[in-house]
């Protein structure tokens, strides 16, 4: 079973050809082709009918398949009439990009400078946009180590490629379970199982064969998989324990409906959240202002009129975030308290765990500091609906 890459045409032949019953190559009445994509559609090409085919000589016949989809492609040769025979094979398309990976936005920040700005801590934000950007960083990650998240997670979320689980098919005492627990939630979509059985071998259930329950989160197949070639060829050295690779999306999405948004200094319109899931819907005065007559920024929450804004007139914006309200606010805050600990430690402060105002005192404790102390109750608040917890 040879190996090819995704795109490539793969070129298939008679082999070793069709013979009579004297074992010469022989051409048949009829030559068939039949083959199955990993997805389990089948198509079948006539020679003389269907130019996929083509005669190279006597007995033998050749095509090509596009590969363009990774797995396991089953082919079948048959003869009919003068000589009555049957060949099949099999070829495996596979890349190295059909790896595990998470594809949240990069860099991960849960806020822009200029939502920041404006989220009314009571902070006069001195410093500049890249400096801002670089707390923010630090702050989401920050967010994501407190709720327990998952390497790579993301509160807006994102596509998971070939996540990987032991798959257990049970034994005489017990049954399997059959179902997969992505390690992200909440669970959106899944569009394709596979349960592998060597590093080649597997069968597919594609999105039609899988149900989703959003509100435990786990994927289970209700349905047939997209048989292979792999049950009549498995090798005594199969994996130990199956393995599931499952390809899934993950994220919410919040509908917020006519909400007055503010207006900037410079005309533009934020929006309370950011990180759009789609185009706004726009109105002044409760009439629907065309999408032509302004842009949007999806990623800063904001709106700008074309022709200018007119203050005289009310303006509301209907939209979908990704972004949970609670985890935005909870890093402003603590970009706040980063701000904070830098100024004291600035000052040369460090360490600092006490100040007495009646004849000056000054309490130093090596213990004392940002990274010894826990996150505020503020913060643990707005985190806590959103802390992993994982049960099987």
């Amino acid at each position: 079973m040879a190996n090819y890459n995704p795109g490539q045409l793969v070129s298939i032949t008679t082999n070793p050809g069709f013979k009579n019953s004297s074992g010469v190559l022989t051409d048949p009445t009829t030559v068939t082709l039949r083959w199955r994509d990993p997805h389990g559609v089948e198509t079948v090409w006539v020679y003389g009918t269907d130019p996929e085919i083509t005669r190279t000589s006597a007995g033998i016949y050749a095509s090509e398949i596009l590969g363009d989809i990774t797995g396991t492609y089953v082919f079948r040769w048959e003869g009919d009439g003068s000589v009555t025979a049957a060949d099949e094979d099999s070829f495996i398309v596979e890349s190295l990009f059909d790896l595990q990976f998470t594809s949240p936005q990069t860099p991960l920040r849960y806020l822009t400078p200029l939502m920041l700005r404006n989220m009314a801590f009571g902070t006069t934000f001195t410093q500049d946009s890249a400096e801002l950007a670089s707390l923010i960083e630090t702050a989401t990650y920050l967010v994501n180590s407190e709720c327990n998240a998952p390497t790579g997670f993301d509160f807006r979320g994102g596509t998971v490629v070939a996540e990987e689980h032991i798959w257990d098919p049970g034994n005489v005492y017990k049954p399997g379970s059959g179902r997969v627990w992505p390690m992200n939630h909440p669970v959106k979509s899944a569009s394709s199982l596979k349960i592998y059985v060597t590093s080649t071998q597997y069968v597919e259930f594609n999105v039609n064969t899988l149900f989703v329950n959003k509100a435990l989160g786990y994927v289970e197949p209700v349905g047939l998989p997209n048989m292979t070639a792999l049950f009549s060829a498995i090798p005594p050295w199969g994996l130990t324990e199956s393995v599931a690779k499952l390809d899934y999306t993950y994220g919410y999405a919040f509908t917020v409906s006519s909400e007055v948004p503010k207006i900037l200094a410079d005309g533009t319109l934020l929006a309370a959240n950011a990180f759009w899931a789609a185009a706004p819907t726009l109105t002044a005065d409760n009439v629907e202002v065309d999408s032509g007559d302004y842009t949007y920024d999806a990623d800063e929450g904001t709106v700008t009129i074309t022709a200018g804004v007119d203050r005289t007139v009310t303006y509301r914006l209907s939209y979908t975030h990704k972004l949970p309200t609670g985890i935005a606010r909870a890093t402003g805050l603590l970009v706040t308290d980063l701000i904070g600990y830098a100024n004291i430690n600035a000052a040369g402060l460090s360490g600092l765990s006490g100040i007495r105002v009646e004849e000056i005192e000054l309490r130093q404790s090596s213990k004392a500091g940002f990274i010894a102390t826990p996150i505020s109750r503020a913060v643990a608040a707005l985190l806590a609906p959103y802390k992993y917890i994982v049960m099987r």
